[in-house]
C-alpha cells in the first residue's frame, strides 16, 4: 500500500464496433470486466505505460492517441482507512494488429466484446457511465433500464 495515490493507465481500444476489455485478477475489482491498463512506471511517458500494459495483459499492441479521461478511484476498507488510491488516466488507442487476446499478468481473461453487449457484463463500477460519456455507447441503455 502506497502513502500516495498511484497513477495508473487504460485504454479504450475499439476496432469494428468491439472493445478490448480484461478480467481483473486482483483488487480491487477483481473479478470484473475493465479497460485493459495498470500501473504507470517511473520515467514512463502515458503512451509508452499503456502500450506496455495492453501487451502484459493481452498480447495485443495498440497505438495511443490522447486521452480520453481521467479517473480517480478510492477504495476504503471497513474503517473508513483507504485501501486503494489510483489515478487512472485513459487513453484513446487502436488496434495494431486484431488479434483474439490472450490474459496474462493479473488479467483472469482478456476478449473482444460487441459494444453494444457492454450492458450486460459485470463492469467495473463506473466503467459503463464513463463509457457512455465518450461517446463508446452511443443508443445502448443500462441494463438496469
Amino acid at each position: 500500500m502506497s502513502a500516495y495515490p498511484i497513477v495508473a493507465v487504460g485504454a479504450i481500444v475499439l476496432d469494428e464496433g468491439d472493445i478490448l476489455l480484461v478480467k481483473r485478477r486482483t483488487e480491487p475489482a477483481a473479478g470484473t470486466w475493465s479497460l485493459p491498463g495498470g500501473k504507470l512506471e517511473r520515467g514512463e511517458s502515458l503512451a509508452e505505460g499503456v502500450v506496455r500494459e495492453v501487451f502484459e495483459e493481452t498480447a495485443c499492441k495498440i497505438k495511443p492517441h490522447g486521452i480520453a479521461g481521467i479517473v480517480e478511484r478510492i477504495v476504503r476498507d471497513d474503517d473508513g482507512g483507504v485501501e486503494f488510491h489510483y489515478v487512472i488516466v485513459d487513453l484513446w488507442a487502436e488496434i495494431v494488429d486484431r488479434i483474439d487476446p490472450k490474459a496474462s499478468d493479473d488479467a483472469e481473461d482478456a476478449k473482444w466484446f460487441a459494444v453494444e453487449d457492454l450492458s450486460r457484463l459485470g463492469l467495473t463500477t463506473g466503467l459503463f457511465e464513463f463509457l457512455r460519456e465518450r461517446g463508446v455507447l452511443e443508443g445502448v441503455l443500462p441494463s438496469d433500464a
